[in-house]
């Protein structure tokens, strides 16, 4: 149970480091504006912090899962949680990629 709640913890904080990039496009495209966005680049100074709050909690649910008993379904949350952290936690530097290739 706590691998779970570990894996969801992982997750939520790498949605957290990533709002600072994705949420001003999300933003700006449903038309909100003004103080939102000073908002949103001043949590762009804390992205690394929830970077290291991601790490933390996947490498702890992970060493639970290595060093406890636990179901197969655990497992396999575990490891979705960790692939979607590890996808979301890259999207900016795949997506500054994807600018310098194309443009």
């Amino acid at each position: 149970m706590k691998e779970k709640l570990l894996s969801i913890g992982g997750v939520f904080g790498s949605i957290l480091s990533l709002s600072c990039c994705s949420g001003l496009m999300l933003l700006y495209t449903l038309g909100i504006g003004g103080t939102a966005f000073v908002f949103l680049s001043r949590i762009a100074t804390f992205r690394p912090f929830f970077v290291i709050l991601t790490v933390l909690c996947l490498g702890y649910a992970h060493f639970r899962m290595d060093k406890y008993p636990t179901s197969k379904r655990s497992v396999i949350f575990i490891w979705t949680a960790t692939i979607i952290a590890i996808l979301i936690t890259l999207l900016p530097v795949l997506l500054n990629i994807y600018n310098i290739i194309f443009s």
